[in-house]
Order: structure tokens, then sequence, then C-alpha cells
């Protein structure tokens, strides 16, 4: 979703699965980790609440960073390596940032504003997207640390930790909106929008999650979900909804399009069968 419709918000094997139609043969629909390889594991469940439209699934990609790396790729970014000063085409669609960066898996990094720019704070070693920390927006995930008593990746949840002083461990960053607290509690309200969704977490072991779900559903009844699968998740916060909410996988074991459709009051239907194009990914690479 860009800015201005932003305030809608206060078994191994081969594995094919579309994320936007029905599976292929080889596909199944489970709620069990599937090893992709070490360190990177895939499941499908099944929701207890059935959403409206859709198969009523989320996938959720587990990763460990101490094999893999989790990458922040901008358009932006591209502009001044390019010394381009017009970034709007260097937006491509999760699968074209995948195949153009030998990336394993792509995700939106936040939600952004018209320009490209991420709605809240977000740097990536170099480059500076947006400076600005963005007030009510109390989640920041970190990647890339300076010092070694940081851990390699997390969730800093800004109401409970002392950002100022954690964002100068890390040299990337992006915030967003969070959905659960550092204590494991859902901090969205209940509301009557539904979307498409796209969210990232962290388990209490300091694997990163990465979610999706083409079904729509209420933000909060999502959060619930989340929070009773056997994810062990501690920390999520909101990436993107509707269209835009994607993830791909690009693996030999899985090929996955997490294609979103649904958001109420601008694309009320599940029709939409292509990748919308996105100015600001994050990246899963081997080390």
């Amino acid at each position: 979703m860009r800015l201005n419709r932003r305030e809608l918000l206060a078994g191994l094997g081969s594995i094919s699965f579309l994320g936007y139609g029905t599976a292929t043969a080889s596909a199944k629909i489970s709620s069990s980790w599937k090893t992709l390889e070490k360190g990177l594991e895939l499941a499908h469940f099944l929701t207890k609440k059935k959403s409206p439209l859709g198969d009523s699934r989320i996938t959720a990609l587990k990763i460990n960073p101490e094999h893999y790396s989790l990458e922040l790729l901008t358009a932006s970014g591209e502009a001044v390596a390019k010394d381009d000063n017009s970034n709007a085409h260097h937006y491509h669609t999760a699968e074209e940032w995948s195949h153009n960066d030998g990336l394993i898996a792509v995700i939106n990094a936040g939600m952004f504003e018209p320009d490209g720019r991420n709605v809240g704070y977000m740097k990536q070693p170099g480059h500076i997207n947006n400076g600005k920390l963005k007030k009510g927006y109390n989640a920041i995930f970190v990647t890339d640390r300076i010092t070694e008593d940081a851990p390699l990746a997390q969730i800093i949840d800004t109401q409970d930790q002392n950002y100022e002083e954690l964002l100068q461990k890390y040299q990337t960053a992006s915030q967003s909106i969070r959905m659960v607290s550092s204590k494991g509690q859902r901090t969205w309200a209940r509301q009557e929008k539904m979307w498409s969704m796209a969210a990232l977490g962290m388990t209490a072991n300091g694997e990163v999650l990465f979610f999706h779900s083409r079904s729509p559903y209420r933000v909060a009844e999502f959060i619930d979900e989340c929070l009773s699968l056997p994810l062990n998740a501690r920390k999520m916060m909101y990436l993107e909804g509707g269209p835009e909410a994607s993830l791909y996988i690009n693996h030999p074991r899985a090929i996955f399009k997490g294609i979103g459709s649904y958001e109420t009051g601008f694309n009320e239907n599940d029709s939409n069968k292509e990748f919308w194009s996105l100015p600001n990914v994050f990246g899963v690479k081997r080390k």
C-alpha cells in the first residue's frame, strides 16, 4: 500500500506452490516445517478462522541468520549506485529482485511513500533511504551488525528497548508498525478492514520469520493466528498489505509465489495474478 492509501491503517523433496492459485500436484499444504536446507524451513498453515476468500493459508519461511544474510535492497540505493536521480525505473517485482540479485527469497521491506522512500526510518550500508523515525511505528528490524555483542538480527521494540543505542550497532534497519511486542503480546487493535498480508517476525531463538497470506484477514485476526501456530514467535512487524504484499521463494526444493490481492477500500477482489513492482525489499542470501 502506498502512503495515500495507508491511512486505512491506525517431507523434503520439491515443493511447487503458486500463492495465487491452486497447488500443483507436487505441492502440499502442511502444518509442519519442511527443511529446504540447513537453517531454512518452510511451512504452509491452514488457519483456524477461515477467510472469506482464498485458501485460508498462512505461509511462513524460517531463516537462521547464522547461515543466511538478510539483505535490504532499495530503488533509491540502486539509483545512488548508478548516479541516477530518478529511482522509479529501479522498482522491481519480488521475483525480479530475486533473479537480479541471486536471492533465495524476497519479501516487502515495508510500506513506502509515492517517491519510493520507506514510510519509516530505513538505512542500508552506505545509503539512507529515510532518515526520520516515524512516530507510532514501534518496530524496527535490524541486521548487518557492527558489534559482536549484538544479535545477528532482531526486531527492536521501541517501546521496550533503547532503540537509539541499538540502531548504532547495525548497518541495516527498516521501521514499520509493531504487531507483537517484545513481551509476545498483540499490539494491533481490532478493526473491520482486511487485506492480503506480508509480515516479518522473530522466534525466541533468534530466527527470522517471513509471513505471507493471500487470503485477506483483519490484522488482529492474522496476528492471533500467527501466535497460535508452532512458530515460537516473540515479535512481529507489519510489512505490506493488498496487491503489493509479496513473498517469492526460489529454491531447488521450493518455488513459491505469494501474491497479494484483496484490500478493503482499494482492491476488493481475489483477481490479482501478478506481482506488483516494489522499491524496497528484504532478500535472503547464503553466507
